[in-house]
């Protein structure tokens, strides 16, 4: 309803609050008056916003505020800073107990070649070299073409079971055995 936009649109012109308003806002504001004045009409609602009322009441900014500013009774406040020391000490000793064991952990690694590694990569150059000796075992005696005889038939294997269901892998992988293929495809037609 036009009317009910212009109403609320001079009220809030009037407050200062029409530059915070968008659209939807004006419209379920003016939605709301309209069904307001349709259901007990508009004699008990204001056309203009209230006039601005200061407080007489002073703000003393000096006054100093308990527990912000000051503590009343130093007794009641000692408890609490003898558990914030405790714990601040408690927090320096365990720094220091992490700060050796570190230096310890140093000194241990510094008779090995990789001293300079973290112990997590340190692990995980242990494990890759377990996996690497592993593979290496599993794949001895055979060369690039017997691994080739056996991705073809891996790849064989693969067609034959197809029961529309896909192997998850990741892009990599699926890029490397699409170049894989196509070098087979290449090779078979050079070969012809």
């Amino acid at each position: 309803d036009p009317e009910s936009i212009a109403a609320v649109r001079r009220f809030a012109k009037l407050t200062g609050d029409i530059g915070a308003l968008s659209e939807p806002d004006v419209r379920c504001i003016a939605l709301a008056y309209m069904l307001e004045r349709d259901a007990h009409g508009v004699a008990h609602l204001r056309t203009s916003p209230a006039p601005v009322v200061l407080s007489k009441h002073k703000h003393n900014k000096a006054s100093k505020m308990a527990g912000w500013d000051f503590v009343p009774n130093q007794d009641d406040w000692a408890e609490l800073d003898e558990m914030n020391a405790e714990a601040e000490a408690a927090a320096e000793a365990v720094a220091k107990k992490m700060a050796s064991a570190a230096l310890e952990d140093d000194a241990e690694s510094s008779d090995r070649k990789d001293a300079k590694l973290p112990k997590s990569a340190r692990i995980a150059a242990e494990v890759a070299a377990e996996v690497a000796a592993e593979r290496g075992a599993h794949n001895a005696g055979t060369g690039p073409d017997d691994a080739d005889k056996a991705d073809k038939e891996d790849a064989n294997d693969a067609e034959e079971e197809d029961d529309g269901w896909e192997r998850t892998v990741s892009r990599t992988t699926r890029v490397r055995h699409a170049k894989r293929t196509q070098r087979r495809k290449e090779a078979e037609e050079e070969a012809r």
